[in-house]
């Protein structure tokens, strides 16, 4: 696997969730998947966070705060995998266009009167 190819998608990935109200997810989902244990995975879960809170501090207000962002994370990501060689495929499920097509079905077996809406894994506030 070419890793320079994946690290700034991977970071690039990971800014846009710690800018949105998905960071609680993508956080938890990162961290089970490199935790190998309980205890691990709380502790992965830590580590990310505390990198999230750096990265913002060190992100400042201005316009260049995205590229700023998005170096931290990728310097994050080499360091993570000078301690972990092992994660380095596992950072391709952080880039999105990496991802295979779900083959999503919805039905209904009702009957509607108004709106049906159906959501899966939906984060934040949602309003109508």
């Amino acid at each position: 696997m070419d890793l320079d190819s994946v690290i700034a998608p991977a970071a690039q990935s990971l800014v846009t969730a710690m800018l949105s109200d998905t960071w609680g997810t993508v956080r938890a989902t990162i961290a089970r998947r490199w935790g190998r244990d309980a205890a691990r995975t709380k502790d992965v879960e830590r580590r990310l966070e505390e990198a999230r809170e750096r990265a913002l501090m060190l992100g400042g207000p201005d316009d260049d705060q995205q590229g700023r962002l998005e170096a931290f994370w990728a310097g994050y990501l080499v360091g993570l995998l000078g301690e972990r060689p092992e994660l380095a495929d596992s950072l391709q499920e952080l880039i999105p266009s990496q991802l295979p097509a779900a083959n999503t079905r919805n039905s209904n077996l009702g009957t509607v009167r108004g709106s049906l809406i159906q959501a899966r894994d939906v984060n934040g506030s949602i309003q109508f």
